[in-house]
């Protein structure tokens, strides 16, 4: 009877497979914003474009579902900022939660971001069994199990993971496509046309999930040309040939134009509007922030720990760059990093725009605790070894705990915690996400019922209604939100619900309003992320 189960676990998938089932579900037990979902714990507050994705994702996957497919293509074109696989999944596990999930409460409109969040929560599943999975094979699976893990133990990684965006699906499909090139591109000899072709077909959906596959192409081709000389041309060739064949097709709104709006679509990732970047306590354009920005955000966002193994897996052993399939990985994770230091590339939101190689960061981080074991062996036994790298290994997981549910907020102690970047003049919070449903709760109980709220910042024009119409308790006692005007006309108290997205607002908001009683706060290591105040 133990025999069969024995070798179960010996198979390079099954750890992997048990931490991402036990991913999941941590981010399904800490994913509710705003009150619909009260059996799950209070999650992040709802970010800038969950309810664009959601709203849209469920529109496509309506028109999926009902089997109307000229109805899907049109659908496909009324939101052309990104390719529509990302949202599809978000819009499909909506419909599914809904069904097997139902929450206890209801938005006011045909969407809840609560149930959307599961289409993330799934991918990041996915992707610690992908990240785990590939570990195991090729170091081992403790390395397996010590690389799926990093991603929980990576605060930004897990937090991203309960947003109703596109970030962990991208990491998802861009991570497939690369791993899938480091698993069967390897030997003396280029792959063959079929194995070339499914790699393709793989980049075309990480291209269909958002644009940053774009980073694949460059380090793939001089990773291959360096190793196979001009005999990895024509699979370069099958391989970028079959990417793009599989984005326009998954993409209806291009049969139109292919030439034009491909083009277009492109290019718009260049020309859009400004975003503001809070950095050394100071308002920088995106396109404008110092070259080191990426950098000291990659070094900050996961633990100290973690990155000291990363390199231990880097440098350990073989170098990862005299290895063939590990400089692959190496180049895939540099690249995005150096082109967001270049000159006028815009760069913002912390990490969020090269989110994708933290997985592979957590690839070397299980190289890494392989060559640790390995060198403690020496002193201690395997098994003493390996119970002393994982409650080393475990202890990283402290950020992603203390700073929930805004794991978005963390850094590590390299800047000295959240506590040190604030004094830094680092950006301490997300697009609203430090809104989350205990802050909602408590202005609900402190603003009398019928009053109004100020928000502040004011990020676009839905932001207040998609607040309200998402959160029951604000409803139920008619609490009005509308964005923050000093001129606005009220009759009673002043109530103002604020953010400290410091960029976003006036200078004499980004410290708690002078003369304003704080009613309700949300605080760690001591920093303000968010407050309701009532004014004097």
């Amino acid at each position: 009877m133990l025999r069969p189960i024995h070798r179960l676990m010996q198979r390079a998938w099954f750890c992997p497979a048990l931490l991402a089932a036990a991913a999941v579900a941590a981010v399904l037990a800490t994913i509710d914003p705003t009150g619909v979902c009260l059996h799950s714990a209070s999650g992040p507050g709802i970010t800038a474009d969950e309810g664009f994705n959601t709203e849209h994702g469920v529109y496509l996957a309506d028109r999926l579902l009902n089997a109307d497919l000229p109805g899907f293509c049109e659908a496909c074109g009324a939101l052309p900022d990104h390719p529509p696989l990302g949202r599809v999944w978000i819009g499909l596990c909506h419909e599914f939660a809904l069904l097997v999930w139902p929450p206890t409460g209801h938005s006011a409109t045909f969407y809840t971001i609560a149930a959307a969040r599961l289409g993330p929560a799934l991918a990041f599943g996915g992707l610690v069994w992908l990240i785990g999975w590939s570990a195991s094979v090729w170091y081992g699976r403790g390395a397996g199990c010590a690389s799926a893990a990093a991603l929980v133990l990576m605060p930004h990684l897990f937090g991203h993971a309960h947003l109703a965006a596109l970030e962990t699906p991208l990491n998802f499909t861009w991570c497939a496509a690369l791993l899938f090139i480091a698993h069967r591109w390897s030997g003396e000899r280029p792959p063959n046309w079929r194995t070339a072709f499914g790699g393709g077909v793989l980049w075309g959906l990480a291209l269909l999930t958002k644009i940053q596959a774009v980073f694949l192409p460059i380090p793939i081709a001089i990773w291959a040309i360096i190793f196979w000389r001009k005999q990895a041309l024509p699979a370069l060739i099958v391989w970028g040939t079959a990417g793009l064949v599989a984005f326009y097709v998954g993409w209806p709104w291009l049969w139109a134009a292919p030439f034009e709006r491909g083009l277009g679509y492109f290019a718009h990732a260049t020309v859009r509007a400004t975003v503001n970047v809070w950095y050394m306590a100071s308002v920088i354009a995106d396109q404008h922030v110092p070259w080191h920005y990426p950098w000291v955000m990659f070094l900050t966002a996961a633990p100290v720990g973690l990155h000291l193994l990363g390199v231990g897996g880097v440098c350990g052993g073989r170098p990862a760059w005299k290895s063939p399939r590990e400089a692959l990985l190496l180049a895939a994770l540099v690249w995005p990093l150096i082109v967001f230091s270049l000159p006028c590339v815009a760069v913002y939101d912390s990490d969020r725009l090269f989110l994708f190689v933290f997985p592979l960061w957590a690839l070397f981080i299980g190289r890494g605790v392989a060559a640790a074991i390995c060198r403690l062996q020496p002193w201690l036994s395997a098994r003493q070894a390996g119970l002393l790298v994982a409650v080393l290994f475990l202890l990283q997981g402290w950020g992603t705990i203390s700073t929930a549910p805004c794991q978005l907020s963390y850094y590590n102690l390299l800047v000295g915690g959240l506590r040190g970047a604030n004094r830094l003049g680092l950006a301490t919070t997300y697009w609203g996400d430090s809104l989350t449903r205990d802050m909602l709760v408590s202005t609900a109980r402190f603003a009398p019922a019928g009053s109004v709220v100020q928000v502040l910042p004011d990020l676009h024009r839905f932001q207040t209604r998609e607040l309200m119409q998402q959160t029951p308790v604000l409803r139920e006692r008619k609490i009005l939100l509308l964005a923050f005007d000093r001129g606005r006309a009220i009759t009673g108290p002043r109530y103002l619900l604020m953010f400290m997205r410091r960029e976003y607002l006036p200078p004499d908001f980004r410290e708690p309003p002078a003369g304003a009683r704080e009613l309700a706060a949300v605080r760690r290591e001591g920093v303000l992320l968010a407050a309701l105040y009532q004014l004097p």
